[in-house]
């Protein structure tokens, strides 16, 4: 029998969703903090007066700007097709999330659910009993 947990399957797939959205936002942040980042070394290239050691920094700082500002442009880049089917099936994310509910409501259900002896009353204590191991565990 292949057994799937229904469950973990679905907080996968929210999980998945959100992580992806929320690297994408995180990403687009970065962007913009190193565009501003980046106008505010130029000016200081342009308007401030310093050393051949004060301006290597520069040049350093000028540089882990554009590779941050890179990493995140293609991270956006490569996760921008998954966001973007992501958003126009935004409807079955949400049905996800019902989805989810009802499989804890049904999972919850079937936990505490007891058989009832109809004809053989006389084995209900042998059902009870195992309900009770069962529990247990």
């Amino acid at each position: 029998m292949n057994e799937i947990d229904a469950l973990r399957l679905t907080s996968q797939f929210i999980t998945a969703f959100q992580a992806v959205r929320s690297a994408v936002q995180q990403n687009e942040s970065d962007i913009i903090y190193y565009e501003h980042e980046y106008n505010d070394l130029t000016h200081a290239l342009e308007l401030t007066k310093f050393n051949a050691a004060e301006g290597y920094q520069l040049a350093v700082q000028l540089k882990e700007n554009r590779v941050n500002r890179r990493k995140a442009k293609d991270q956006v880049a490569q996760l921008q097709p998954l966001f973007d089917v992501m958003t126009r099936h935004q409807s079955f994310f949400q049905d996800l999330r019902k989805a989810q509910a009802q499989i804890e409501k049904i999972k919850s259900s079937q936990a505490s659910r007891m058989y009832t002896a109809r004809a053989r009353t006389d084995m209900q204590d042998a059902f009870d009993r195992a309900k009770q191991k069962q529990v247990a565990q």
